[in-house]
């Protein structure tokens, strides 16, 4: 962005006025929700009308998004190919949950509504489940916390995981494949279901206290008021180093995320090649992650940027473009231009998808290239940039001739400083001139004895 020099003209009268520099603002884009990972089973194509997300939660080919107005919407395949409904006029939701094949939704009025596949029963919400604060979905169960601290687990029981849990300082629970993972108010966590031993039990003896927690297929991650992680159980993976800062955590099938406080996005783990760890880029000013198998989600923005792409030469015509970055927030197919090489004439023009270049045509292949050339695609279609530097200020007064005036200048309308010496006016109608450095944003004068 190009910084213009610029002045500045004040206008002040003996009665003394006040102004204030005028600034340009520009504002960022709103959040979107950004996939990436596994692109099966109908998931990776996000609704149109998804309204503003506030949450998302998601296991296999299912994903559901929580708007802000409380409703829910839901796509993308169950275990059974089935595309997943909402029940009609859901609305007042607070919370959802994504289980194997079934959905859960928590309502502001602590009730639980569940629908999806019941093989276990993990849609029978027990009847005299009333003031719900937190809900949860394994593989085949449901759990949810209430306000007194009791936990109810329904559906199946993988192992180890009472249907009724008395724990007074429960403050919040999340579910992997099949344990269930506890917060409590003393910052400890408790871990139950199949196989605990092997998810690690991050209870005793431990230096710091938990804020936030979260369970995946077989791993369980926590979050401590410091600003670090812990993670335990077969797929907990390898902390990234120095990772510290992170405000929220999610844990997928065989990875983990963590969202940093500067809202950019770190990810570990994984046991396949779909790219669940592959964080884009250019993601930024993320707001809520979400993570499930294969596959990762986060609100936020993804920075405009430019594609780039490479060329080859086969006798000595330019052929084979391939994208290497395909940029972001082409709104139409931008101009692409192929130079060097030795060559002349070679053509390509650019295909663009929902704001990315997905490819380069070559349309004309040129002569003449001993070398591969190099191919340039212009920026995203953007307003031009614009910032504005005060580097004059012009003081205009309109003065008694023959009076004295002192000039003060504020940054805050409370403490004013003298702009040089008291002057007599031997004008009616004078100019001062300032480094805007060295003024504040307002300005006054005073007539003097």
């Amino acid at each position: 962005m190009k910084t213009l020099p610029h002045s500045l003209r004040i206008w002040l009268t003996a009665a003394s006025l006040l102004l204030a520099k005028s600034h340009c603002v520009a504002a960022a884009s709103a959040s979107r929700l950004i996939q990436w990972g596994d692109t099966r089973f109908g998931s990776a194509i996000l609704p149109l009308d998804l309204g503003e997300v506030t949450h998302i939660a998601c296991q296999n080919g299912l994903t559901v998004a929580l708007r802000r107005d409380g409703t829910v919407r839901a796509w993308g395949f169950d275990d059974q190919g089935k595309q997943p409904t909402v029940p009609e006029g859901l609305n007042g939701v607070s919370a959802v949950a994504v289980g194997y094949g079934h959905i859960v939704a928590l309502r502001t009025n602590g009730t639980v509504i569940a629908w999806g596949l019941n093989n276990f029963g993990q849609i029978d919400v027990p009847t005299d489940l009333h003031g719900a604060k937190a809900i949860t979905a394994g593989h085949y169960f449901t759990a949810a916390l209430k306000q007194d601290g009791t936990i109810l687990r329904w559906g199946s029981d993988p192992g180890g995981i009472p249907a009724v849990i008395e724990m007074p300082t429960a403050i919040a629970i999340s579910a992997g494949a099949f344990h269930l993972l506890i917060l409590r108010s003393d910052g400890s966590a408790v871990v139950l279901g199949l196989n605990p031993d092997a998810l690690g039990h991050p209870t005793t003896g431990l230096p710091k206290r938990f804020t936030a927690i979260a369970a995946g297929g077989g791993q369980s991650i926590a979050l401590a008021e410091d600003g670090t992680v812990s993670a335990y159980g077969d797929y907990k993976g390898t902390l990234p180093p120095g990772l510290k800062g992170v405000a929220a955590i999610a844990a997928g099938g065989t990875h983990s995320l963590a969202l940093l406080q500067d809202g950019t996005v770190v990810a570990w783990g994984g046991a396949s090649e779909l790219g669940e760890t592959s964080v884009p880029k250019y993601l930024s000013n993320v707001t809520s992650i979400a993570a499930g198998p294969y596959k990762s989600f986060a609100l936020g923005e993804i920075l405009v940027h430019r594609a780039t792409a490479t060329v080859a030469v086969d006798g000595e015509s330019v052929r084979n473009a391939k994208i290497v970055e395909g940029g972001y927030g082409y709104t139409n197919a931008p101009k692409v231009r192929i130079e060097g090489g030795g060559g002349t004439g070679a053509k390509a023009l650019a295909v663009v998808e929902d704001g990315v270049v997905t490819s380069i045509q070559i349309t004309a292949a040129g002569t003449g290239y001993k070398s591969q050339p190099t191919i340039w695609i212009a920026s995203p279609n953007a307003p031009p940039g614009l910032a504005i530097r005060v580097a004059t200020v012009f003081v205009d007064l309109n003065l008694i001739l023959g009076s004295t005036y002192q000039l003060y200048s504020s940054k805050d309308l409370m403490h004013w400083t003298p702009l040089g010496e008291p002057f007599t006016a031997e004008d009616e109608h004078i100019t001062k001139e300032f480094n805007a450095t060295e003024t504040g944003q307002y300005f006054r004068a005073e007539q003097l004895p």
